[in-house]
């Protein structure tokens, strides 16, 4: 029972992004045809296989991790095995950025419609790249306008998508 609930414990972030990209996908499927449809669907069944070849992968390596052979490294120094809460800290100090980002990503797609894209997208940015470590003020503003303007030039221009306007609108 502890092997079954350390491999899920570490891949809790995998399962709920890929529970994320079908959702995403099915909202896809109910768009008209065309460009408008086959992106989102193509990034997202792309983002689907990289996070399933890394949940096989991380099932994997916790599995092999709480292996009595391995046990010793499942120990603190005094050689006692680790406590739930020392777990958890540790779980949170090796996915706290997957976990922050994953949540943010959600809160971004639930006001996306009420603020308009523009709007959430330079929110979501200025709040999620310091956190991520880009912290000078020239390389986050850069970052931070070439990825409004990209996705400007790739959705509104090149694929011609209506993008939900919110308060712009």
């Amino acid at each position: 029972m502890v092997r079954i609930a350390s491999v899920f414990s570490r891949q809790i972030v995998s399962i709920f992004i890929i529970i994320y990209c079908v959702g995403f996908w099915q909202s896809a499927r109910q768009l008209e045809y065309g460009p408008a449809v086959l992106y989102p669907q193509l990034v997202i069944g792309v983002l689907l296989a990289f996070v399933a070849a890394e949940f096989v992968a991380g099932g994997w390596r916790a599995a092999h991790e709480t292996d009595p052979e391995h046990q010793a490294e499942a120990s603190d120094e005094s050689g006692s095995p680790q406590t739930a809460g020392e777990r958890v800290k540790a779980l949170w100090a090796e996915q706290h950025l997957t976990i922050v980002t994953t949540v943010l990503t959600g809160l971004y797609i639930f006001v996306m419609p009420t603020l308009g894209f523009y709007i959430a997208t330079g929110v979501y940015l200025a709040i999620l790249l310091p956190y991520l470590g880009v912290r000078r003020p020239v390389p986050l503003i850069a970052m931070w306008a070439g990825s409004l303007l990209v996705a400007w030039g790739v959705f509104a221009v090149m694929l011609s998508v209506r993008l939900p306007q919110g308060l712009l609108g």
